[in-house]
C-alpha cells in the first residue's frame, strides 16, 4: 500500500488545515495489516492517515475505511472522511453523495467545489466525570475557568473523548498543559476538547497525547459531539457554527458545523498538495 494523496484539510482561505494521507486499494479493509499502517503513519510525518478500499464502489458506492493516528487505529475521525470526501469527489468527478463506512459508523459524503462534506447521526453522549481537577491540573487551567453553565461530557463515535466549556476564548488559548500528565489520565485517554463559544463562532483546543497527538489542529469527530453537547445542554446555541482551531499549533482550521433534522453535517476547505 502506497500514499497516493496529500492533503491539508479545514484550510482557511490563507491556508492552514490538517494533513492528511489518503492511500487506496482494493483490497478488503479486514486484511490491512495494522503494524503496517501504524509504520507507515510514523514514516508519512502526518497526524493520520486514512486507508480506503474500493472493493464495494462499483456496486455499492460504498468506500470502506480504516483510520490511523501515531500510537493507534481510530474507529473514527472526521478530518480524515472530510478528505476523503473532497478527494475521491474531485477524482471521479461526482455530483451526488455517497456512503464512507468505518468501524464505528456510516457517513454520507459529497463535495461543492474545493469544500468536502460528511453527514452523520449523532454520536453517543455521556456525563463527564464527576471529579475533573486532575484534567484541570494537567491542563494547567482552574474551575473558573469553564463555564458555570455547561457540564462537562464525553461523547463521540467509538472511544468518546472529554468535553470541557470554557467561559472565555481568550483564557483558554492561553493555557499549556502538561502533555506527560495529561497522558497518563483515563479520562483523558482519548482527546479533550477545550471550547469557548460566543454566537456561532467557536474557539476550540483538543489535546490527545495518548494517541500520539499532543495537540491537533483541526478535529472534525470533536465538533460533531459539540453539536450534540450543545442540542442537550444549550439549546438556545445556533444550528450552525464554526470552529476555529489550531491557534497555537501554526495550522489554523476552519470547521463548518450544520445542524439538521437528518443528522450533523461537517465540512471544510480541502487543498491537495
Amino acid at each position: 500500500m502506497t500514499a497516493i494523496a496529500d492533503l491539508s484539510v479545514f484550510c482557511t482561505e490563507e491556508g492552514g488545515g490538517n494533513p492528511l494521507g489518503i492511500v487506496y486499494t482494493d483490497d478488503p479493509v479486514r486484511t490491512f495489516s495494522k503494524d503496517r499502517c501504524l509504520e507507515l503513519v510514523s514514516a508519512s510525518g502526518h497526524p493520520e492517515l486514512i486507508f480506503v478500499s474500493t472493493a464495494e464502489w462499483e456496486k455499492r458506492r460504498l468506500l470502506q475505511a480504516r483510520i490511523f493516528a501515531p500510537k493507534t487505529e481510530l474507529s473514527f475521525a472526521g478530518h480524515p472522511l472530510v478528505g476523503l470526501a473532497a478527494h475521491y469527489c474531485s477524482e471521479r468527478n461526482l455530483r451526488e453523495p455517497w456512503k464512507i463506512r468505518v468501524p464505528a459508523t456510516e457517513a454520507f459524503a459529497w463535495a461543492n467545489d474545493d469544500f468536502g462534506w460528511i453527514r452523520v447521526a449523532p454520536p453517543p453522549l455521556a456525563s463527564g466525570p464527576k471529579d475533573i481537577f486532575s484534567i484541570l491540573d494537567a491542563l494547567r487551567a482552574d474551575a473558573l475557568d469553564l463555564s458555570p453553565r455547561m457540564p462537562s461530557a464525553k461523547g463521540g463515535y467509538g472511544d468518546p473523548h472529554l468535553i470541557l466549556a470554557f467561559a472565555d476564548p481568550e483564557r483558554l488559548l492561553e493555557i499549556d498543559p502538561d502533555m506527560a500528565a495529561l497522558s497518563e489520565l483515563g479520562d483523558a485517554a482519548h482527546g479533550v476538547l477545550c471550547f469557548a463559544i460566543r454566537g456561532g463562532d467557536v474557539t476550540a483546543r483538543f489535546f490527545a497525547p495518548g494517541i500520539g497527538i499532543d495537540e491537533d489542529s483541526g478535529t472534525g469527530s470533536a465538533a460533531l459531539s459539540l453539536a450534540a453537547f450543545l442540542s442537550r445542554y444549550w439549546r438556545m446555541a445556533p444550528q450552525d457554527f464554526t470552529v476555529t482551531q489550531g491557534h497555537r499549533t501554526g495550522r489554523l482550521c476552519k470547521l463548518y458545523v450544520r445542524r439538521r433534522e437528518s443528522g450533523i453535517e461537517l465540512g471544510g476547505r480541502v487543498r491537495i498538495l
